[in-house]
């Protein structure tokens, strides 16, 4: 992913972004009840950045260790830079904190204008959200199955994504599935997180010919996913059925996309399809 080594260099801290692997260390979090390893991304970036800027915030900082890179930025030195220098990622003008996470996020909290970092430039945009999209709801996707000779299939089928539990410092812990008629309630709304429930109905009919008979399976998949759903990773897409067979991680996720709420990058794409092989 890197293409140039780091370079010295002076980087102005509102365009570096808020890391949210900030660990135990921080006093922010854990006085707004945030648990650093267990909470989810979302939780904690957006306390970061809704703290930036409110003095009262400010302070509950410098009760803590950070303290003593306040004094250093006061100096106007970037704290233990000889010892443990601030290296960051760049890519199109936007940087990303590999080393000196504390740090900066101190720098960013107090104003302070620029750091002095080592700055890596990448090949390709790895870090950057993609935009949510669309709008909490309910939502419907049916679609049948007929076994005569050989299968047919026809309408839409919903592919679902979700965090279950954040542990921010490992891979995302993705539920992803079909909501297809191996994952029949029977009419029950199952809960997949607060805020986000689906329910499979399936309805099967035999039809008779003169020499052989042949079943139907009839499929709707119903998600709802409300105003005030958990902050987490989720992502709702819709794809003709005919997908379903053979049984595959989907394609074209972005252009079926219904609901994407969350800090996705592009790299959890391939995490979102290779936890679905875990899945099924």
């Amino acid at each position: 992913m890197r293409l140039l080594p780091g370079k010295l260099c002076k980087v102005p801290t509102k365009d570096i972004e808020f890391s949210t692997l900030l660990g135990n260390r921080c006093r922010l979090l854990t006085n707004h009840g945030l648990r650093p390893y267990t909470s989810t991304e979302e939780d904690i970036y957006e306390l970061l950045a809704e703290s930036k800027g409110k003095p009262d915030q400010f302070e509950i900082c410098l009760g803590s260790n950070c303290m003593v890179f306040y004094k250093e930025f006061a100096k106007g030195k970037t704290p233990f830079f000889d010892k443990e220098p601030i290296e960051i990622e760049e890519f199109d003008g936007h940087y990303w904190v590999a080393e000196g996470k504390h740090r900066v996020c101190l720098a960013k909290m107090a104003g302070i204008e620029y750091i002095s970092a080592y700055v890596t430039k990448l090949e390709r945009d790895a870090y950057s959200c993609l935009s949510p999209f669309g709008q909490p709801g309910e939502y419907t996707a049916k679609h049948i199955i007929a076994w005569n000779k050989k299968t047919h299939i026809e309408g839409e089928a919903f592919f679902l994504w979700c965090t279950k539990n954040d542990p921010i410092f490992s891979a995302p812990s993705f539920s992803t599935n079909w909501l297809d008629s191996l994952h029949n309630t029977n009419g029950k709304f199952l809960k997949l997180i607060p805020g986000v429930e689906y329910k499979v109905v399936v309805e099967k009919t035999v039809k008779h010919r003169l020499f052989s008979s042949y079943e139907i399976l009839d499929v709707s998949a119903t998600v709802k996913i409300s105003e005030d759903h958990m902050k987490t990773k989720i992502w709702l897409a819709r794809f003709p059925a005919k997908e379903l067979l053979p049984a595959k991680p989907p394609v074209n996720i972005v252009n079926n996309t219904i609901y994407r709420y969350g800090r996705w990058q592009d790299d959890h794409v391939k995490q979102l399809c290779d936890s679905y092989h875990h899945f099924v």
